[in-house]
């Protein structure tokens, strides 16, 4: 549907008063209207997390895991490291390596290998296994993360709503529809640092006596689908 039959259509929740048609006659001649919107007939549209989004967001979690594999492999060792310089040994008897005149506070025997407590080696393996598991999920939530904007159809409201992991989506924002509800549209431009302008359009829902609902993360084809409202500049 183009935005110009959107708006000479008018809102499907209002078809008899806004197009002219006789609801009863788009119910009995159902061949005839097949472009036509059914009274408080539910609309949904689902959008996917942006590509690019999702592409920075894996590089810092990539980062984060590389990190947190540094950090684990610093603190506990899973294989015996060698002192590279001399050990000497201090006054509990223990010997610690000497490294770039740094006592480093791991223990090692006389002849400078590491010793490595069995319950260290645990506690590595582990922490490595959650890092790799928070990464999964992370992971996870950010390819399956979807927006959905929905109308309800016999409460003529407008909702906005999140879901992640394929579970049943939340909702984050509703507006209820009225009469005078109208989609206003405003334009703006952003010059970067290159000098390159960009145009872009904002998109709300206006209605008496409610806060604006704005609109987000999808076409204006979408916007005008599911509410059947008429744009405004």
């Amino acid at each position: 549907m183009t935005e110009k039959e959107g708006n000479n259509q008018g809102a499907f929740w209002d078809i008899s008063e806004n197009t002219n048609v006789d609801p009863e006659r788009i119910i009995d001649e159902p061949d005839n209207t097949s472009n036509q919107f059914q009274p408080h007939e539910p609309r949904e549209v689902t959008k996917y997390r942006d590509f690019f989004d999702v592409m920075g967001r894996m590089i810092l979690f990539v980062f984060a895991l590389i990190a947190a594999f540094s950090f684990i492999s610093d603190t506990y060792h899973l294989s015996p490291w060698e002192c590279p310089n001399k050990v000497t040994e201090v006054e509990d008897g223990t010997y610690r390596c000497q490294n770039y005149g740094i006592q480093e506070p791991w223990e090692y025997d006389s002849s400078g290998i590491e010793i490595i407590e069995p319950m260290d080696k645990v506690i590595a393996v582990m922490m490595y296994i959650m890092a790799i598991l928070l990464f999964a999920f992370l992971c996870w939530g950010t390819f399956s993360k979807k927006q959905h904007l929905r109308h309800l159809g016999e409460e003529n409201a407008i909702v906005l709503m999140t879901s992640r992991f394929g579970m049943t989506p939340r909702m984050r924002k509703k507006i209820i529809l009225q009469y005078d509800s109208f989609i206003q549209r405003t334009t703006g431009e952003y010059t970067d640092e290159d000098g390159m302008t960009t145009t872009y359009n904002n998109y709300e829902i206006h209605t008496k006596g409610q806060k604006p609902f704005e609109l987000s993360k999808f076409t204006e084809e979408d916007y005008v689908f599911v509410t059947g409202l008429e744009i405004r500049e």
